[in-house]
């Protein structure tokens, strides 16, 4: 078996693996929620929680794929710089796309709230940190996935759902289930499983401290 067989089976094995974990986790998460909120509430979270999907998708322009793509392509022919400026381009556009979907929402959230119902503005802010973090999370991916740190993406892809059952196990403690708090333990999950993903992301920075990036501007490029 050749080095490369190995390494794709075992990416295959460890992500496939993550990605059990987490949905069984998940699963005992959603059976708290469930018996922790009432039914208008368990309602109202995931009305709200399905808002997140659409403000993403205004993030995303479906370019991730080509990104990857372009990334490992430079990273294959020892094209660092290249690599180092597709990276900041990318994360610089998720930040702007992210601010920008932010103050969308902020704006048309008069229509959102008469449409779908007042609670949704309470539920702004909480909504908002949930996209920004969500951004956070899938940059972070990207460019582990990039460079091939399957591991640490699976440690990563695990955190997010142990932590937000810890936090789903305080609010049955606690008795403290409300639709706000429950989004809350969402979020904590996310924050956390991107501290996990720390010390991995570190690594990656540092392959470029002493590169240049390169200054032709290829991201906008492949978005013309």
């Amino acid at each position: 078996m050749t080095s490369l067989s190995r390494n794709i089976i075992s990416a295959v094995t460890t992500l496939g693996g993550a990605n059990v974990l987490t949905r069984l986790l998940s699963f005992i998460s959603v059976l708290f929620i469930t018996r922790g909120l009432s039914l208008d509430g368990y309602g109202s979270f995931q009305l709200a929680l399905a808002t997140v999907a659409p403000m993403a998708l205004l993030t995303a322009w479906g370019l991730e794929g080509v990104v990857l793509s372009d990334i490992s392509r430079a990273l294959g022919v020892k094209a660092a710089g290249r690599a180092k400026r597709l990276m900041i381009s990318y994360t610089r556009n998720k930040v702007l796309l992210s601010v920008v979907v932010v103050a969308l929402a902020w704006l048309f959230r008069p229509f959102v709230v008469g449409y779908f119902g007042a609670f949704l503005n309470d539920y702004f802010l909480v909504l908002s940190i949930c996209v920004i973090v969500n951004e956070a999370l899938a940059t972070i991916g990207l460019m582990l996935h990039a460079h091939t740190r399957f591991s640490e993406m699976a440690g990563m892809t695990v955190a997010e759902p142990v932590f937000r059952l810890v936090a789903v196990i305080v609010l049955w403690q606690y008795h403290a289930f409300t639709p706000i708090t429950v989004l809350g333990a969402y979020i904590f999950g996310k924050i956390g499983s991107a501290m996990i993903a720390i010390p991995a992301i570190a690594r990656v920075f540092a392959l470029y401290r002493t590169v240049p990036a390169d200054p032709e501007r290829v991201y906008w490029a492949m978005i013309r």
